[in-house]
């Protein structure tokens, strides 16, 4: 009797760990799709070829982004934060936070049981506000940060 409720165990365990790298590849593909379509433009059968700039890609991607409605939240703020990131690579720090203030208001409504990923969300737009002077707004994104970093 022990054993086989053992052996249950182990069977549902296992069942929940398929079910969450199903979901994980399902999530990487998605990303890996998204991001592949915007580079599709960087094509020279397709697009102007190596005349496209990172800075068009970018906003090629944003715009898509945000006009995609029923994009997975999952994968919609992992996009946003990445290509938040970017934005602040190459300079647009603004436009940048803009994104990841999106991604953040996403994890906020329909994702609040992340508190890692919203840290981290809330730690770039913190480096995205220090990159602007605003140091007061970043120590309190930092802050905020630290506070769910410590509740995980």
């Amino acid at each position: 009797m022990i054993i086989a409720l053992g052996l249950i165990g182990v069977s549902v365990a296992m069942s929940m760990i398929a079910r969450r790298a199903s979901e994980e590849a399902r999530i990487a593909d998605e990303t890996t799709n998204f991001l592949l379509s915007i580079f599709s433009a960087n094509d020279p059968e397709q697009g102007r070829g190596d005349q496209t700039t990172a800075r068009e890609l970018l906003d090629q991607a944003a715009a898509q982004l945000r006009k995609s409605s029923n994009q997975d939240p999952v994968v919609k703020v992992k996009l946003l934060d990445s290509i938040g990131e970017s934005y602040r690579m190459v300079g647009d720090t603004q436009q940048g936070k803009d994104l990841v203030e999106e991604a953040l208001h996403i994890r906020q409504t329909q994702l609040p049981e992340d508190k890692i990923a919203m840290g981290d969300t809330l730690t770039r737009i913190g480096d995205a506000e220090s990159d602007l002077s605003n140091f007061e707004k970043s120590l309190q994104d930092y802050r905020q940060a630290l506070q769910l970093y410590s509740e995980a």
